[in-house]
């Protein structure tokens, strides 16, 4: 029988792909983090993720149960807030989307913690999806808040936005490749195969014309533009040398040891999304919290 424990942290380690920081989100060890994984393989008869020298990654069929049990945990926790809620429970939720790759830190965990000054049953339940899946759960009032990058906020009437905090953008590439050099800069690599990442199935033109109005933007030259199927599989080409990607300083890929990064001298700003009609106050009195810790 698959245990809840096995899942949590499969879940997590498939959203930070690191052992360290699993057993930190999960309070755990890291040894009972991997112990909880090999159990889960085990039962399931197939490998979930590769570990190599470069770090951990999601194999092909650690993707598919990632997309199963991500959904069977967002079912269960919308069920849990409706049986509470019917029963009159005094139990209050926020229910929170998170844009994979991306390190909150501590934040939101510290302005959880001053809500629950004047809200004592309230917590939180977080999911980390990519930016399409997030928009498509807030539309749908699936999700209470999203945290993504400010590029992502989906076009609708009826959305409010709040900023919380910036990173530096940093131009990402091979620490093999031979230009990858101390004295080098951003503008060594504007040239360079540019790697960008489908965040939903759309037509191949669409893709490539987005990736090129991206490339404008950060004053890219790309003699190629390569497109990956995920944001996992363009960090990988980029380790492989096979381009440069461009990410933050806030992304959980800048600490990579098989990359070097260059600052591009620019920020993203990383900006809280909710529905305005929503009657919950408590939604944008967290978001105002989160913001203030940023800040301080």
């Amino acid at each position: 029988m698959l245990s809840e424990t096995n899942i949590k942290c499969f879940l997590s380690l498939a959203g930070t792909l690191n052992f360290t920081k699993t057993a930190d989100e999960l309070h755990m060890s890291q040894q009972a983090v991997s112990k909880n994984i090999s159990k889960l393989e085990e039962q399931l008869g197939f490998l979930l993720f590769s570990r190599s020298h470069h770090g951990v990654a999601l194999t092909e069929t650690g993707k598919q149960f990632f997309i199963l049990f991500s959904r069977f945990s967002a079912e269960l926790n919308a069920t849990m807030q409706d049986v509470a809620a019917n029963h009159g429970g005094n139990r209050r939720s926020l229910n929170v989307g998170y844009q994979n790759w991306l390190d909150f830190g501590a934040a939101p965990s510290r302005a959880l913690a001053q809500m629950r000054k004047n809200y004592p049953n309230l917590f939180l339940i977080g999911e980390r999806y990519p930016p399409a899946a997030l928009s498509k759960l807030l539309l749908s009032q699936k999700m209470d808040v999203i945290f993504m990058y400010e590029r992502f906020v989906p076009r609708a009437s009826g959305l409010r936005v709040f900023p919380l905090t910036t990173s530096p953008a940093v131009l990402m590439v091979s620490a093999d490749n031979p230009r990858a050099t101390a004295e080098a800069t951003y503008k060594t690599f504007l040239r360079e195969p540019f790697i960008f990442d489908s965040f939903e199935i759309v037509k191949t033109a669409e893709i490539h014309e987005r990736a090129q109005r991206y490339a404008d933007e950060w004053g890219l030259k790309p003699r190629q533009i390569i497109i990956k199927p995920n944001r996992d599989s363009a960090y990988t080409a980029a380790e492989l040398g096979q381009g440069i990607i461009i990410t933050t300083e806030m992304n959980r890929i800048s600490q990579s040891k098989a990359l070097k990064k260059y600052p591009m001298g620019t920020v993203e700003t990383i900006v809280a999304v909710w529905c305005d009609n929503s009657n919950d106050s408590i939604v944008e009195e967290y978001v105002t919290l989160l913001a203030r810790e940023y800040r301080d």
